[in-house]
């Protein structure tokens, strides 16, 4: 099985899909802007969400809401096979509008779901995104359908309860938030809150599930991820997003997208699937 990674993002339907066919990479600790569905086809993963772990296996399905910290890493040699689909919070919005006419937000409780029987029809589905060809028609009908499944068999729209954030890991993430593109540091980070580093690291990751680096790390990708989109030399967006250099920039994408910022950023240049090894 060779090592393939497959990117498309669908203006129509407004999401990205991605297929990693073959690989072995770990991801390490991070979080997303956007909704993740995924389905493991292939490989046994240990995954991590919000400080829970599973054991995942082929036919199970990976539910991540926005900014929940998670990693996986893989347990045997058999490579890795998973689809996956992103949908933003706007969009998610406006898909639950349209099928449940309703403004209420969907939440996951439970992060991976065992053997799931949708998964036919999410490879159909994910198929058609990646094929990039096909009647638009079929493509909008089926991913709307398959939307409102996992979301009526597997989301809860009541609102979720979260333990109260400290106030100075909140305002490290305010700090951070605000000055992720200039060169900081713990000792920066601690002194300007008179807090030991140590329980700052510690009252951080309760919070948010990232320590104060990964979270650096997530909010530099994904300033990094718009300004990809909107063509921005790669170069560049290394320098105004807080990274040393492009080469550093680079292997912290991958580490964390799956694939590398060229790569991502040629799907936002004009319609089409790209395929990578």
């Amino acid at each position: 099985m060779r090592n393939e990674r497959k990117i498309i993002q669908d203006s129509t339907l407004g999401v990205e899909a991605l297929l990693f066919n073959g690989i072995q990479q770990e991801f390490p600790n991070h979080w997303h802007e956007y909704y993740v569905i995924g389905l493991m086809e292939a490989g046994t993963r240990q995954f991590t969400c919000q400080n829970t772990c599973y054991i995942v296996e082929a036919g199970d399905l990976i539910l991540i809401p926005p900014n929940a910290a998670h990693r996986c890493q893989q347990l045997t040699e058999e490579k890795l096979v998973y689809r996956n689909i992103h949908l933003t919070p706007e969009n998610m919005a406006v898909q639950v509008q349209k099928i449940f006419n309703t403004q209420l937000t969907p939440h996951f409780p439970e992060p991976v779901i065992r053997q799931v029987k949708e998964k036919e029809e999410f490879h159909a589905v994910h198929q058609l995104l990646l094929s990039d060809r096909g009647d638009e028609f079929e493509k909008q009908e089926r991913f709307t359908c398959l939307l409102h499944d996992l979301l009526v068999q597997y989301a809860d729209f009541t609102h979720e309860q979260t333990d109260p954030v400290s106030n100075k890991a909140a305002a490290a993430k305010a700090y951070i938030d605000q000055h992720y593109a200039e060169k900081l540091s713990l000792s920066e980070l601690s002194d300007g809150l008179g807090m030991n580093q140590y329980v700052l690291i510690r009252q951080f990751t309760k919070a948010y599930g990232l320590s104060p680096f990964q979270y650096l790390s997530t909010v530099r990708i994904s300033a990094a991820k718009k300004r990809l989109e909107a063509q921005e030399a790669i170069a560049e967006v290394a320098f105004l997003t807080g990274f040393s250099d492009q080469s550093h920039f680079t292997r912290i994408f991958k580490s964390l997208i799956g694939v590398t910022p060229k790569a991502y950023q040629t799907i936002y240049q004009e319609d089409g699937v790209r395929t990578y090894e």
